[in-house]
């Protein structure tokens, strides 16, 4: 919901380099989101035109990236499997908070990359610079693929100096123009306030970290399930494929079609793209998060795609070619499966989400409450939601990222506390008199009168236990 926020932001007038909420990702789904308001209207059907949007260029661009990396069949295994991640993959490259575009980006930076390995034109060698660029200005994160294509063009394959690298170069910096400028003009904020490239904080967390990497961060992102139903057949295709590539390695030819990357040659780029991961990871403040941190390791996914394709294709060519298939079923069917398809559980919990925003707009238009108070996920996205009715204001002032409660200013408003059903009020609403109503899944406290200053009843409000 960020995103459109910041989109109606950008429609206002601002140009933000940097998605709300700090320096860590760049501001271009706000863009696309804010031309899709422009066309569509503001809704939230024009809103998941974003994610659609780059979720649909990480799937072409894995396509083009198959293509030139595999044989024909392989390339079509490796198609299936970025079109049908993990659940967990799936949730990074479809909802539009930053991610989508990031995997677009590596994807497309990948493709570049074998390209221009193959063939030195300057033509090609800009194209990469130029998704390397915009990669830097999404996210530092697509260094996690650049650097070890770098380092794996050059040792495959020494760039002319003049005629390729000053081409990346130019092309680099203007994909980067966006990130470049808000970093030159505003005292490099990418680095000096931005708590993922902080360093890690000792050798302890260190250490923590890199067990967190392999046992948490990296499974999740291809084993996403705890059901034995879902992790077996997952960890049974996964073993299949790699079992199939690691033996395509010992091959003597190692390939199968004139255009295919030798097995050793991608085992080598997709070995530099963890290495990286891991050291981007584990050496800073963005390791020691725990929880649901998959999406900080999730370009690893498409490089490695490309391994569990060549591996079950090779199982294929040995004459396996129902075990081979086996193993594509097996990657593929416990995933769709965890996705909220229609008809599933997981949709039906969508709808009813709907319903209660819908529901709660309509109770806050009609009570005419402009001021919206409670924890940022319970209520921050009613900004979007019940646009030019109530303002949303989080619990926690360094949340609102967006400055609405500082726009309220110091004048009257009428007033309403949310938290969801069946949580105890605070003693300080409970005794002013408020009057509670269920709305959906959330409660809401009305006050009974309005508040005679809306920036001291944001500071008394957020003083309450």
């Amino acid at each position: 919901m960020l995103s459109g926020l910041c989109a109606l932001a950008i429609r206002a007038g601002e140009r933000p380099a940097f998605f709300p909420g700090g320096y860590r990702l760049g501001a271009a789904s706000c863009y696309v989101t804010s031309a899709f308001f422009a066309v569509a209207g503001t809704s939230r059907l024009a809103l998941a035109l974003t994610g659609l949007t780059w979720g649909a260029l990480y799937l072409a661009a894995s396509a083009v990236l198959a293509r030139v990396a595999l044989g024909a069949r392989a390339a079509c295994i490796a198609t299936a499997l970025a079109a049908f991640p993990p659940a967990a993959f799936l949730t990074v490259t479809y909802v539009p908070w930053g991610y989508g575009e990031i995997a677009a980006s590596c994807v497309a930076t990948l493709a570049l990359a074998i390209v221009w390995r193959r063939r030195g034109s300057p033509w090609i060698a800009a194209a990469f610079g130029l998704s390397a660029g915009l990669g830097v200005w999404m996210s530092l994160q697509t260094m996690m693929v650049t650097l070890p294509a770098l380092v794996w063009i050059v040792a495959y394959r020494r760039p002319n100096p003049l005629r390729e690298w000053l081409p990346a170069v130019v092309a680099t910096c203007a994909g980067a123009a966006p990130w470049l400028a808000a970093n030159v003009t505003g005292g490099y904020p990418t680095f000096a306030h931005n708590w993922v490239v902080a360093p890690v904080s000792g050798s302890a967390a260190l250490w923590s970290n890199a067990a967190w990497f392999f046992q948490a961060s990296l499974a999740q992102l291809f084993v996403y399930g705890g059901a034995p139903w879902i992790w077996v057949p997952l960890c049974v295709g996964l073993a299949i494929a790699a079992i199939g590539f690691v033996a395509s390695l010992r091959a003597a030819d190692q390939t199968s079609a004139v255009n295919e990357l030798r097995s050793r040659e991608l085992a080598w780029l997709f070995g530099g793209i963890v290495f990286t991961a891991l050291i981007l990871d584990v050496f800073s403040t963005a390791g020691s998060v725990r929880g649901w941190t998959v999406r900080y390791v999730a370009p690893v996914y498409p490089a490695a795609t490309l391994l569990l394709a060549l591996g079950i294709d090779w199982i294929w060519r040995r004459g396996r070619a129902v075990l081979a298939l086996a193993a594509v079923a097996l990657l593929l069917v416990p995933n769709i499966a965890l996705y909220d398809l229609p008809g599933t559980p997981g949709r039906a919990v969508l709808r009813a989400q709907l319903r209660d925003d819908a529901a709660m707009r309509a109770f806050l238009s009609a009570h005419g409450i402009r001021l919206v108070y409670g924890d940022y996920f319970d209520v921050y996205h009613y900004n979007f939601d019940a646009l030019g009715v109530a303002v949303a204001v989080p619990s926690i002032a360094a949340s609102d990222y967006l400055g609405y409660g500082a726009a309220l200013g110091n004048g009257p408003v009428r007033w309403a506390v949310v938290m969801p059903a069946g949580h105890p009020a605070p003693p300080a609403i409970a005794l002013n008199g408020a009057r509670a109503y269920d709305v959906g899944s959330m409660r809401v406290y009305v006050a009974p009168q309005r508040a005679g200053n809306a920036a001291s009843l944001l500071a008394a409000l957020r003083r309450m236990p």
